[in-house]
């Protein structure tokens, strides 16, 4: 594309969702846009997905976005919808190209992306957030994917919770337990994006476990590195941004019980793998993990075969060995930060234990 004399990189809309899906990270890798591309996630909803995109190109400080959208998926984009929303962030031009949409959006950010990398360090409009859960919401910034009216089940019931313009709703199957979530009506980013994943986390927990327990999970989701407060981090000491989520569910809690009587008395739950993740074989799992591990290892400061994997037991028990290499000091913090890895990546109730490697040589253990 040639605007004004000057060479465009413009991106084909289905090959993106292709290579995604396809796992293809090298070829994402050869665009210019590859900071918006790493954290953005396709959506079903392709004038979503699109604004998704955008969105994340706002967050890294990509200044303009040009898509060719292809004829099948032009037919199901809402160019009214997609306009009116993206005009928030740029100057959106779509153009039609036969059956197909070329889709623009350029001065993204306008100021702002000026600084937006710098603001990744000093703050700006996540500045607010504790530096540990920082990594978390700029993914989840860049992938909003249960925002708008919560799809209710045949059967179920819809329960809402509001506080300032804020909407929380959930619904409900005969069990107690909430099968979908979704929420409306945030203005600031690092809001929105902690609500998206909480929307995401709190499907197949009961009523109870979401107001006693759920926001703790989130909390934990979201860490990534050592405790934000010395003893244990709850929501109330943990960080601002997660007193929004606490207060709507317990609203909602309040709310259910007031309609159906509700009253379970003292909370045993324990959460449930996933029934996917459960349906795994041993050596898949094992696969699996090893796999994350080595992946995250360099961040850690570590080397890929200094955590080995040697047994999961009962779906979510996890043992790992460490190699003598490791200071014994740092064990128990790279413990703790392998296990938010897998539990963000793989399945949120994996718990990790290591063992001791014992010396295999007869002669250096006399």
């Amino acid at each position: 594309m040639i605007d004004n004399g000057i060479a465009r990189e413009v991106l084909d809309y289905e090959q993106l969702v292709n290579d995604y899906n396809a796992s293809l990270a090298k070829i994402l890798r050869h665009h210019q846009s590859v900071g918006a591309l790493e954290i953005w996630v396709p959506d079903d909803d392709p004038t979503k997905s699109i604004l998704n995109m955008v969105e994340a190109a706002e967050i890294t400080g990509l200044s303009e976005l040009f898509l060719r959208v292809g004829a099948q998926t032009a037919a199901v984009f809402d160019p009214e919808a997609f306009r009116k929303a993206a005009a928030l962030m740029g100057t959106v031009e779509i153009q039609n190209e036969g059956d197909a949409l070329m889709v623009s959006v350029t001065e993204i950010g306008g100021d702002a992306n000026r600084t937006v990398r710098a603001a990744r360090s000093t703050g700006d409009w996540f500045a607010s957030v504790g530096e540990v859960y920082r990594d978390a919401v700029l993914v989840a910034a860049g992938k909003i994917a249960h925002e708008g009216p919560v799809d209710v089940p045949y059967g179920d019931t819809r329960f809402a919770a509001d506080q300032n313009g804020i909407t929380l709703a959930v619904a409900v199957d005969s069990r107690h337990a909430i099968t979908a979530a979704a929420h409306e009506g945030t203005t600031l980013r690092p809001d929105r994006a902690v609500l998206d994943t909480f929307c995401a986390l709190l499907p197949g927990l009961t009523i109870q476990e979401a107001s006693d327990h759920s926001v703790l999970q989130l909390e934990r989701q979201m860490r990534s590195g050592a405790r934000p407060v010395p003893g244990i981090a709850l929501p109330e000491n943990a960080d601002p941004v997660f007193s929004l989520p606490k207060a709507l569910i317990r609203k909602i809690s309040e709310t259910y019980a007031a309609a159906t009587g509700y009253a379970p008395g003292r909370n045993t739950s324990s959460p449930r793998a996933a029934a996917d993740w459960i349906a795994l074989g041993r050596d898949e799992k094992l696969v699996r993990l090893q796999r994350a591990i080595d992946e995250a290892a360099s961040s850690l400061g570590l080397q890929a075969d200094d955590i080995r994997v040697v047994e999961v037991e009962m779906h979510v028990k996890v043992t790992v060995v460490f190699r003598e290499q490791v200071e014994v000091e740092r064990k128990p913090k790279i413990l703790m930060d392998v296990e938010r890895i897998l539990r963000r990546q793989l399945e949120p109730t994996l718990q990790l234990f290591s063992i001791e490697l014992k010396d295999a040589s007869k002669l250096r253990r006399l």
